[in-house]
């Protein structure tokens, strides 16, 4: 089975389906029907994409078989199918990047994204709706970007677990149509997921009930959020923040809606909420009530940089330890009120 070459890009043997009903064989054989005219070494030298394009068989992508730039900046593309894809590794990058009416993507089988795959896949396109019921792991700097300045209004990962190692940075960025986020089975965040949502500026609602760790990097996650008003991280329990020079600061910086912001399980934090909540000029009150343990010289440093009259509360038995950082009382802002007025906690 042949490989096709659109320019100095290879793409891998697949079958493409085409609304008119064509239907060409396989990669290396006959295509002239549906891709245009090959030449004698395989080489595409008239590229006639149609606008439908099913990809069948393929259940995953390697170092051997790409399809990175395939369809960069093809303007007649709608509609794209993988179905029987499970598995997204070293391929797939910026693949169908700027089609910018390519509004349709169906991935129903995808369950990881991983090995430097999927970035900016299908960056600037006109999807409007995204489902991804299957996955479950984002890896090893895999969802770069993927979606970013995509106008999606709906989005469904209802499996996704865990997102590791460098990936989903900025994977909806510039998402301006998006209005909620649920992510119920996302479970830890590891290194990963810095301005994730970035600029997602109709984004009013979050929740993440199912999340109970964050270690070491979840930079400016929601920054510029300006309409985020309501924030579910009732499991959380732990974050960790400043470990191999990742970090976890200004996760909500410049969210200008947000009011309250309880963490109702959180007993762990490790150098990890300086400028958490920075540029949140309509905040009025964070809470505290599991928190236990404190360490680290940074835990609270200008977390409320640019803040105005907000009230933080503390379980009353932490007093001590938090005036122990060697940053206290320098929770950034102005007028602030720091109270260790909740129940204690041991």
């Amino acid at each position: 089975m042949g490989a096709l070459h659109i320019g100095n890009k290879t793409v891998i043997p697949v079958i493409i389906k085409n609304d008119s009903p064509v239907v060409s064989t396989k990669f290396g054989a006959s295509i002239n029907n549906i891709l245009g005219d090959v030449n004698s070494n395989g080489v595409l030298v008239k590229q006639l994409i149609p606008t439908s394009l099913v990809f069948t068989g393929i259940k995953s992508t390697s170092a051997d078989s790409k399809i990175d730039y395939a369809f960069y900046g093809n303007e007649d593309i709608s509609s794209v199918s993988f179905p029987d894809l499970e598995r997204i590794g070293y391929g797939f990058n910026n693949t169908f990047t700027n089609c910018n009416n390519l509004a349709a993507l169906s991935l129903p089988k995808l369950e990881t994204i991983t090995d430097h795959s999927l970035n900016s896949a299908f960056s600037n396109c006109a999807i409007s709706s995204l489902s991804l019921p299957e996955l479950t792991n984002i890896t090893y700097y895999g969802g770069i970007n993927s979606f970013s300045n995509c106008p999606i209004t709906s989005l469904d990962l209802p499996k996704l677990n865990t997102i590791t190692v460098g990936s989903a940075n900025k994977m909806f960025s510039g998402c301006g149509e998006l209005v909620t986020v649920s992510l119920p089975s996302l479970t830890s965040i590891n290194t990963s997921c810095n301005e994730m949502f970035l600029a997602c500026t109709k984004l009013q609602s979050v929740s993440l009930p199912a999340l109970t760790s964050i270690t070491n990097s979840c930079k400016h996650m929601f920054q510029l959020c300006t309409a985020l008003t309501s924030v579910n991280l009732n499991a959380l329990t732990s974050i960790e923040g400043r470990t191999d020079n990742q970090d976890s600061s200004g996760i909500f910086y410049n969210c200008t809606s947000l009011q309250t912001m309880t963490f109702p399980s959180l007993t762990t934090v490790i150098d990890a909420l300086y400028y958490m909540f920075e540029g949140c000029t309509s905040l009025k009150e964070v809470s505290f009530p599991a928190l236990t343990t404190v360490t680290g010289d940074l835990p609270f440093v200008n977390m409320l940089s640019g803040c105005s009259g907000v009230t933080v509360h503390f379980p009353s038995n932490m007093q001590t330890r938090i005036e122990n950082c060697g940053t206290y009382p320098n929770f950034g802002g102005s007028n602030i009120i720091i109270l260790f007025d909740l129940e204690a906690t041991e």
